[in-house]
């Protein structure tokens, strides 16, 4: 049947705003679908849902909200219209509402993966893990399923103390998506855990040359290469992760520790000076400044060093005490050095006198 006058204006109405909005021109584009509604026979919950998307790229989240609310009042069994919402209160932190909406689109759909992940995602943000978990493997069930599941289930086997299931999770992640640097990053991460370093270094340079300006991946292929005593090359990375973040107490820190491997200690210490301008309370910056100070021979710096290593400390260490006994030693002053033994001997088995190795891999968040 031939279409009216007036039809053909409404279809006219809605291909000009999906022109504007595919041009970049989303305020134009939602005048025009608000004009739309305005005629009777307008298809109200699409027009409201593409208003919604206009919003959400405009970033106003509370409008876009209020659209896809309007769309599910004019058809509450579109799970589109639900995941368009529940999307919105996840941006939004309202997490619980999403929950909410995530779970009506699966009443709906039980088949939709994106909706798995999402709300998988979102009971993560939550920190329910377990339920996190289980919405992921049933994302991985469905067909269709992107590798952004497999890449968050990774994550949550990886946060479950489980990194070789986690690296099979991110190889089938990378068997369907090979450009992207998070899920390279945290097979990375997971590499580093199981003490895989060559491995974990392939990762994070492959992250590197992906997502260039990532500090966290130059840190991170740095601490794996200082792991390998392949100190200059670790002086590499972490110099190129100051470039993009300088105020990064840890990298400072971790250079220290790279020049040091090297017996280059008076750049070793300016290092560990710079991290604690930074973080002054860090009391494994203050146990490697007095190691560097004590391979100079300037025992007395090495002693204050050690001192606010042990009053600074988050945690029992008995490196602090073992460093500062064999300090207190040297200065002749062997009944301090005697006690503070002792008091290394009753925490643990000090492990030997040197720099502390890199820190823990940074994890990327789930997607």
């Amino acid at each position: 049947m031939e279409k009216t006058g007036r039809e053909k204006d409404s279809d006219s109405l809605a291909l000009q705003a999906e022109r504007c909005f595919h041009r970049g021109r989303f305020d134009h584009a939602i005048g025009t679908w608000k004009r739309l509604l305005r005629r009777n026979g307008a298809p109200r919950c699409a027009t409201w849902i593409r208003i919604g998307n206009a919003y959400e790229r405009l970033g106003n989240l509370p409008r876009a909200r209020s659209a896809y609310r309007c769309a599910v009042s004019h058809q509450r069994k579109s799970p589109e219209a639900w995941f368009s919402l529940a999307r919105t209160y996840a941006g939004g932190k309202s997490l619980r509402r999403a929950v909410t909406s995530y779970r009506k689109v699966l009443a709906l759909e039980p088949k939709m993966h994106a909706a798995w992940n999402n709300l998988g995602n979102t009971h993560e943000r939550m920190g329910n893990l377990r339920e996190a978990t289980r919405c992921y493997r049933r994302a991985l069930g469905c067909r269709g399923a992107r590798y952004e599941a497999w890449y968050n289930y990774g994550n949550m086997l990886c946060r479950s103390g489980a990194p070789g299931e986690a690296l099979h999770a991110y190889r089938r992640a990378l068997e369907m998506c090979r450009d992207d640097a998070r899920v390279w990053y945290n097979a990375g991460c997971a590499h580093s855990k199981l003490g895989q370093h060559t491995e974990a270094v392939r990762c994070y340079r492959k992250a590197a040359s992906l997502s260039p300006g990532d500090p966290a991946a130059w840190y991170n292929l740095g601490n794996s290469l200082l792991d390998l005593q392949r100190s200059r090359q670790a002086i590499r990375a972490y110099h190129h992760a100051l470039r993009l973040d300088e105020d990064d107490h840890e990298v400072w820190n971790n250079l220290g520790n790279a020049y040091a491997e090297i017996n280059r200690f008076s750049r070793a210490i300016f290092c560990y000076l710079r991290c604690l301008k930074l973080k002054q309370d860090y009391s494994a910056a203050w146990n490697n400044l007095g190691n560097a100070y004590q391979e100079l021979g300037r025992s007395r710096e090495a002693l204050r060093c050690y001192n606010r290593a042990v009053t600074a400390r988050t945690e029992s260490d008995p490196s602090f005490h073992f460093n500062r006994a064999v300090t207190l030693a040297i200065l002749g002053r062997v009944p301090d050095a005697l006690a503070d033994l002792d008091r290394a001997a009753g925490r643990a088995h000090p492990p030997p006198r040197g720099h502390g190795g890199p820190g823990r891999p940074r994890p990327q968040p789930s997607i």
